[in-house]
């Protein structure tokens, strides 16, 4: 049941591939901000219990990977007076994509030939990219985002739309800062 070395290394080169074309995040911040200054942050808009905002439960999965993030990064989840406001989003986007077509039969000779094309139909496809902003409290302004490049599908399982959620922030949060109060 051994697994030759040729067929290993093949194997790797195959996931490393197919790795490497998987679209990362993109980000931006305000240069002139030191983001490491920050301790202390809060969702805004989910965090007021009188908000009459109702967390989804892919905005529930968000919130959740985000506050796991920002802890690893030394910076807590306050009730009052947080450093930074939170803010996070999943943008709705659509695309078209073809389907039953391009069938063709042909025949040449001589520079003469017969074919034959079936019509090409479409369907508007409906996903969602993950985008997450962080605000300095005080001046409203916000000073760091993060948006996925990858697809959140409306047929995605339960399980998958949790590990993609958590893969995409993860993601987002390789570039944020530590803070020095760690």
């Amino acid at each position: 049941m051994g697994i030759s070395m040729k067929k290993l290394v093949s194997a790797l080169v195959v996931l490393f591939s197919l790795a490497a074309c998987t679209p990362s995040p993109i980000y931006d911040y305000d240069s002139s901000v030191d983001l490491s200054q920050y301790n202390s942050f809060a969702f805004l808009g989910y965090d007021d219990a009188e908000n009459e905002n109702i967390l989804s439960l892919d905005a529930g999965r968000a919130q959740n990977a985000v506050t796991s993030q920002l802890k690893l990064k030394g910076i807590e989840k306050v009730d009052a007076d947080p450093d930074l406001l939170v803010s996070f989003d999943i943008l709705e986007e659509s695309e078209l994509q073809s389907y039953g077509g391009s069938f063709g039969v042909g025949y040449s000779s001589n520079r003469y030939g017969v074919g034959m094309r079936t019509p090409e139909r479409y369907r508007e496809v409906k996903y969602g990219k993950l985008v997450v902003e962080v605000a300095d409290s005080q001046s409203r302004q916000v000073v760091w985002r993060a948006q996925s490049q990858r697809k959140l599908s409306q047929t995605m399982s339960t399980d998958k739309r949790s590990v993609f959620i958590n893969e995409q922030i993860d993601q987002m949060f390789s570039q944020f800062p530590q803070t020095t109060a760690q």
